[in-house]
């Protein structure tokens, strides 16, 4: 009878180290994985609108798969068609939903392009339980902010499942 007491006292114990396992996953940044673009939209001042980049409704017409891949050790890779055109760079949270990105690597094609240095902070937001990623480019760029935005979804998740990421040019 003690062994079987020992025994369900380890087993009880082995699942609540599982629980606080599950909790450091949950507390890990909200960007770190495999991001696909599905939607964009920029203001047009002249029209005083917001305006559907290439004119497509979210999902639809895309030309090329467009992925962001964002590692918790805090690099990243951008993938356009599919390995056909990438970038490297690193990430790093600044707070208040501001993320600094700095692509510094461009290949085409599997072969290296050229070295480059851009670096931007970019406002980001997620919703749908962090599984619908909006960038907002230029935010705080002030006076004259790039105003467009761009929207992916976690690598698995249907956007359209999401009710709650705010469209401006719907």
């Amino acid at each position: 009878m003690k062994k079987l007491l020992l025994l369900s006292a380890l087993l009880i114990f082995a699942c609540t180290g599982d629980d606080s396992s599950n909790d450091d996953d949950n507390s890990a940044d909200p960007i770190i994985g495999v991001w696909t673009y599905y939607y964009g939209e920029y203001y047009d001042e002249s029209t005083n609108s917001w305006i559907i980049e290439a004119e497509e409704t979210p999902g639809e017409n895309i030309d090329s798969p467009y992925v962001q891949t964002f590692y918790e050790s805090g690099e990243l890779l951008f993938d356009f068609d599919n390995g056909g055109e990438t970038f490297t760079g690193t990430w790093q949270n600044m707070g208040d939903n501001v993320y600094l990105i700095n692509v510094n690597t461009a290949f085409l094609d599997g072969d290296f392009l050229e070295t480059l240095e851009e670096e931007s902070n970019n406002r980001i937001l997620f919703y749908c339980t962090n599984n619908i990623l909006r960038w907002d480019f230029g935010w705080g760029n002030n006076p004259d902010p790039e105003n467009s935005q761009q929207y992916m979804s976690k690598q698995g998740y249907n956007y359209q499942n999401c009710n709650e990421a705010p469209y401006n040019a719907n």
